[in-house]
């Protein structure tokens, strides 16, 4: 059973991250189509974006599952913001989707990458649904920036998510062997 109360107060403690209709009424922008097992990571995003960016410069226009992870789409609602800003703002949209990838749409607990029958979900033994997707040996919760240069996709940075820390690590792309 989905507990849609926290996803309300969410959207009541930050209003001017969540719209509402010209009459007042909540939209179901923002509203988080996910999981209780991710309530703190999609709170802590929040949380994170509302500290550091300021009142009304960003509405987030979407929350929910895709592949097994959570997808926040936000618009920028104000121009002119600070480059630090806008790098925080990515950062904490970074974090949550780092993390859900392990950690239990149904439970919060750590997991993994599941496929069930063509459907991906991230799940805790427990929860456990499908077969675990197989991740290459040294490749567990990395992301990578790629970049065209001279014609050719080239990896430019990669860092690894730290669960325990809630933040990323840089790693050397080279220890990855990348076929670029």
């Amino acid at each position: 059973m989905t507990n849609n109360t926290w996803r309300r107060r969410l959207m009541d403690r930050y209003p001017e991250i969540f719209p509402r209709t010209p009459s007042g009424d909540e939209s179901l922008y923002g509203y988080a189509f996910v999981g209780d097992g991710w309530r703190d990571l999609i709170e802590v995003a929040v949380e994170r974006i509302a500290a550091r960016a300021p009142l009304g410069s960003f509405r987030i226009d979407r929350i929910e599952e895709k592949y097994g992870t959570v997808v926040m789409a936000l618009q920028r609602v104000q121009a002119g913001l600070d480059a630090d800003i806008l790098s925080a703002v990515d950062e904490a949209v970074a974090l949550a989707e780092a993390r859900s990838a392990s950690t239990c749409q149904i439970c919060g607990a750590e997991g993994v990458l599941y496929d069930a029958d063509g459907w991906f979900v991230t799940r805790c033994a427990e929860h456990a649904h499908g077969v675990p997707v197989p991740v290459r040996p040294g490749w567990d919760n990395v992301e990578l920036l790629m970049v065209v240069s001279g014609g050719h996709l080239k990896v430019s940075r990669a860092r690894r998510y730290d669960r325990l820390t809630d933040t990323f690590i840089d790693i050397d792309p080279s220890t990855l062997e990348v076929d670029e």
